[in-house]
Formats: C-alpha cells, sequence, structure tokens
C-alpha cells in the first residue's frame, strides 16, 4: 500500500508539484481570506449589538430615574395625604368629645329643669 504512493511521489514533476504546491497554498490564502472576511462581518455584528444594547441600557435608566422620580413625588404626596387624613381623624375625635359633653350638659340642664319645675308645682 506505501509502495505505491512513494511510487506517486517520486513520479511527480518538480514542476508539476510546484504547481500543486502553490495551488494549495492559493487555496488555503483564499480560505483564510474568506475566513477573515467572516470574522470581521461578525465582529461588525458585535459592535452593532453592543451599541444597540448600549443605547437600551441607557433609554431603561432614563426610564428608571423617572420612575424613580414619580414614586418619590407620590409618596410626598401620599405623606401629605396621610398628615391630612390624621389631622381630619384628630378633629372628628375632639368634635365627638365636645359633642357628648354638649349631650351630657343638655341632660344635666334637662335635668334641673324638670327639678324646678316640679319644685314650682308644689
Amino acid at each position: 500500500m506505501l509502495c505505491p504512493v512513494v511510487d506517486k511521489i517520486i513520479d511527480i514533476d518538480p514542476e508539476q508539484h510546484t504547481w500543486d504546491s502553490l495551488g494549495s497554498f492559493l487555496e488555503i490564502g483564499y480560505q483564510l481570506l474568506a475566513n477573515i472576511k467572516a470574522i470581521n462581518h461578525m465582529r461588525s455584528e458585535v459592535v452593532k449589538i453592543q451599541e444597540d444594547h448600549q443605547a437600551e441600557t441607557s433609554r431603561l435608566l432614563e426610564e428608571k430615574a423617572e420612575v424613580d422620580r414619580l414614586l418619590e413625588k407620590k409618596m410626598a404626596e401620599v405623606g401629605s395625604l396621610q398628615k391630612m387624613v390624621e389631622n381630619a381623624e384628630h378633629a372628628l375625635t375632639k368634635a365627638k368629645e365636645e359633642l357628648n359633653l354638649e349631650i351630657k350638659r343638655r341632660e344635666r340642664a334637662k335635668a334641673k329643669v324638670t327639678e324646678v319645675r316640679k319644685h314650682v308645682s308644689k
């Protein structure tokens, strides 16, 4: 099996061998150039994707800052409303206490009037 290969190598004309080697070299060079072109294309795509990603990240960060600002504003409004509710509840409690005191005062006055009428009618 080895003999036919060795015979073929020996039988090759040196000029033919040079042309064959040059052809192989050019074919490898062509493949190398094609690979370099493909790598450069992929690199361009990666750069574009990175730029798109950076733009999206920047947009999302801006949106987050806006949401944080609005959240802070709403929290301040809620705090203000909570204070108003507390003040209203306090005023309501005070008004109920005053109403109860007034009711008790009127009941005492009514009782005194009834007692005075009893005394007067005797």
